[in-house]
Order: structure tokens, then sequence, then C-alpha cells
């Protein structure tokens, strides 16, 4: 199946900046499958380290490892010289060994000739921007995920009404709002969207091992009490969707900053959770405008949300957290505002200097919030244009 970041990752081969790059995502999303890849099809040949697999690698980081000594390390252990022009070095499990991000970035420093690409879950320390080229791949969207299912015209006819701002035919309205539904229920890791494409019906057994990989994860790489905190957290986050903002004491009773703060962030920076800083004005830069003590969760993917969630979860919640998660990976930052009522929640949008206000809801309301460039209102109905706020099905989020 095909990725949105395979055009970076080409970029990144094909460009004359070497920088090694970081790819960093939750675990089952991809990395090693799309860095396997990317070896294979740009590159003669591919060297393969995965830090989690065995101790050989990581017990020759010591602190301050030059990238010389650890491409003779490679050469010895296959058997043949390491050509820097032609050969991807793929370090894989990058958060299983400390040093392993510093000899990521030694590489940018002392052998930027060497094609070095890594792949991290739970990275303890962010690498130096300036010394390495740092990518993020999340679940696929609506968009990847009906190229997957062979849908790549009815996504063209998606992107046409969108840019005109037309009704989409209706019966192709109706599948793509089917799209959607399917889409919600099976999510976009990959491993669930082949196991539901290749049977055409759920497999709730790919979603419940993706969950618990998530809970290995976190049980290796932190400390057993900030685990536990992770994945109460983690588990709460369904519960806590109807609500105006994240809630430490809906975590457990007497929950507080002091004690969760720490594990959410962790769950932000590995990638198994969304977050969004609520504004309190729509200047621009956006990030001017925010309240970093009311902020909202959401999870990274529809299907593990439908999963965790069960029968109870509602349409509202299921449909904002599937905005989220596609604004996220279409690279926008997540800021949102809130409107009087408990559910008058929508996400604010800053490209350039152009910024958006977007909505979840039908009907002919009126908008919940003033001012901003654009207004749209993200629904299950077919596109529209009418008295200033652009009706976008929820289907269409991916064209934002």
């Amino acid at each position: 199946m095909f990725r949105k970041l395979e055009t970076r990752l080409l970029e990144w081969r094909t460009g004359g900046n070497r920088r090694p790059l970081l790819l960093l995502g939750a675990r089952q999303t991809g990395k090693t499958y799309l860095l396997l890849k990317l070896g294979r099809e740009r590159f003669k040949r591919t060297v393969y380290v995965d830090f989690e697999s065995g101790p050989t690698a990581s017990a020759l980081l010591g602190e301050g490892v030059p990238p010389g000594r650890f491409v003779r390390f490679l050469e010895a252990a296959t058997g043949s010289e390491i050509d820097p022009s032609a050969t991807l070095i793929v370090l894989d499990g990058l958060q299983a060994s400390g040093p392993a991000l510093r000899l990521l970035e030694r590489f940018g420093e002392d052998a930027p000739l060497f094609y070095v690409a890594a792949a991290a879950s739970f990275p303890d320390l962010p690498a130096d921007p300036g010394k390495v080229e740092a990518m993020r791949l999340y679940p696929l969207d609506y968009e990847e995920y009906l190229w997957a299912r062979g849908e790549a015209e009815l996504l063209a006819e998606i992107r046409n009404c969108f840019d005109v701002m037309k009704p989409l035919e209706a019966s192709l309205h109706r599948a793509a709002l089917g799209f959607y539904e399917e889409y919600l229920s099976v999510g976009g890791m990959p491993r669930a969207v082949s196991a539901f494409l290749e049977g055409r019906k759920m497999d709730t057994g790919s979603q419940e091992r993706i969950l618990e990989s998530f809970s290995d994860a976190i049980d290796r790489y932190s400390k057993p009490s900030e685990g536990e905190r992770m994945k109460a957290c983690f588990d709460s986050i369904p519960s806590q969707l109807g609500k105006r903002r994240f809630q430490y004491a809906s975590v457990v009773v007497g929950g507080s900053a002091s004690l969760y703060s720490a594990p959410v962030e962790c769950l932000v920076r590995s990638g198994l959770a969304l977050r969004s800083e609520r504004l309190t004005s729509l200047e621009r830069p956006l990030s001017a405008g925010t309240d970093p003590s009311s902020f909202k969760l959401y999870m990274p993917d529809t299907g593990l949300l439908a999963y965790k969630a069960g029968p109870g979860l509602g349409q509202r919640a299921a449909a904002e957290n599937y905005v989220a998660s596609q604004l996220a990976t279409s690279g926008y930052p997540l800021y949102h505002w809130e409107g009087k009522g408990r559910e008058d929640t929508g996400f604010v949008l800053q490209r350039k200097d152009l910024v958006a206000v977007v909505e979840i809801g039908e009907g002919e309301k009126s908008p919940l919030i003033s001012g901003g460039d654009l207004l749209l209102r993200l629904c299950r109905g077919n596109f529209s244009f009418e008295r200033g706020i652009r009706a976008v099905p929820l289907y269409a989020v991916f064209c934002l």
C-alpha cells in the first residue's frame, strides 16, 4: 500500500542534503517497512541493524563511538564493504539504545557521505533538528485507505468537487460515506487494513494485538510508575472525548497535573496520542494564543478507538477524533476552540497567513466563533457553499 510519506523519503534520497533521517511514529505504523522499501527500490544495497532484537549492535555503542568505527563493524558483520553512495544503513528500534541517537547525529557531523535512516517509537530525547531530518509517520489516512482499496477515481472526483465546491454525484457521495463509516471501524494501522482487505471483514484480533504491542512498549521503555500512568491516560482517552478538555481527575480519582502531565507528554511524543491545544484568540501565529493548561487528547487511529470504546462510542466523538487524526496526518498542528455548548468544539487551522475555522456538525446553525478568513463545516452532507460557509463532507478532510 502506498504511503504519502514515500514522496518525502524519495526527496531525501535524491536531494543534495544527506542529513541522517529519523522516522518517528507509533509502533505498527509501518516505519520499518517504508525504510526497507526505500532501500530495495532506490539503493543497490541495504544494511539493516535492529537494536531491539539483540545486544550485539547496542553493546558496540559505547559513549562517543564514531560513525567510522560503526561502519567498520557493519562491514565485518556483513562481509562486504559499504559504498556510501549506493547503500542505505537502516537503524531500527532506536529507542532501545540511548547512544544510538547520538550516533545518528554524529553521522551528520562526521560522516555526511553515508545514507543513514533510523526508526524510533519512543525517543528518549529529541534529536537536534539541525543534525537530522526528522519525519513522522501516522496510520493511513482516509485517502491512503481508499488508495489501498483501489478507489483512486473516487478520490479524484472528491478532490475536484472540493476545489470548485460543487456537490459530488449522489451515488458517489453515498459510496464515499460508506467508506468513511468503514474507515472509522477499520482504521489506518497497516496490519488491520491488510487483514480487512484480505478477508473483507473486520478482524478485531489485529487491533487487539496492536494495542498489546503499545502496552508492551510502554512497559519496556518506561519506568514502572510512569508506565502505569501512561497506560491509565491512554485508556481514558475514549471516555474523555465528549469533554471540553482532558481532565487528569478523570483518569483516576485524585489525578493531577503533577502526576500525569509527564505521562501525557510521553504518550504524545511516542505517537500514542494526539494533543490539541485550546485557543484563547485567533491572532497569528495561532501558537501565540493557546492556553497550555487546557487541551484535548485523541487516539491516533479511528479503528483502535472504535475497538477500545466499543458500541458506546458516539458519532460525534468518533467524527471529532477522525478529524483530529486526519489533520495531524496532513501536517497541521492541532488547535481547537470552544463554544458555549458541551459539544461546541472545532478546530482552527493556519496555512501561511490564512486562518480557517473548522466546525463539525450538521444543519444551518450560526457559526460558533467569529473571525478567521474561512469557515468550514464538516458534516455528512454534500459539498455546498452558502452564506459564507463551505460545507465539506467528513470524508473530504484530506483535501484541506
